[in-house]
This record gives structure tokens, sequence and C-alpha cells, in this order.
């Protein structure tokens, strides 16, 4: 709905959605196989959805368990992910880094789909 010219009276207020960018970038060889390409563990990931957040203890030498860090990647598997299925499945040429702009906080960066339109 975000790309139907609306009225500015009528415009609701928008969500900004924040690019954490922490992993890797989505590497545009397929949505399949990324976590093992990325070495991430996903059943490791899965296991810690299952205990409370305030229960996890990164430890230094393991990435994987940062919250931040699995929010990130899901991120990247997730949005760009989708994002090149869609650009293969319409036969389309996107370049992923349009889809992040400058935010409103100084230096923060969010999400952006405005080259969809």
């Amino acid at each position: 709905m975000d790309h139907l010219p609306i009225p500015e009276s009528l415009r609701s207020r928008v969500k900004e959605v924040p690019y954490l960018g922490l992993a890797p970038k989505y590497d545009r060889k397929g949505f399949e196989g990324f976590p093992e390409r990325c070495g991430i563990d996903i059943g490791a990931i899965l296991d810690l959805a299952k205990i409370p957040s305030g229960d996890i203890a990164p430890r230094e030498d393991d990435v994987s368990l940062d919250t931040e860090y699995i929010e990130s990647f899901f991120q990247e598997w997730i949005w760009f992910g989708i994002l090149h299925e869609f650009e293969k499945k319409c036969g389309l040429e996107l370049d992923a880094s349009q889809f992040i702009r400058p935010g409103k906080s100084n230096g923060s960066r969010v999400l952006n789909t405005e080259p969809l339109i």
C-alpha cells in the first residue's frame, strides 16, 4: 500500500525498519543454503528460540549466539533473499544497495521499498 499515491492529509505514520548490517551480505547464490554458506547452524539458532532471551549468554568465540547478529542474519537472508528470488522470477535486475537508505537519525540506515515503484 505504500506505493499508492495517498494524499498527505490521509497518510499514516510510516514505521521505519532499521537495517542492521552486522551479518554477511546476502550472496545472491540462492535462498536455500545461505545459512550454511555463512557458517550458520540453523538448528542451533532454532534451539536458542526456545530459551528465554534473558538466559542467553553469548560466548566471545561464538558470534552465532549474539542476538543482534542473529537478527541481522535473518534480515539479510529473508529480506534480501526473498528480494533476490522475486528479481529472478520477474526477470528483473535489482541493486540490493538501493533498498537501504539513510534513516532519520544521524548515521542510521533503514530498509526501503521505493525502488519497486
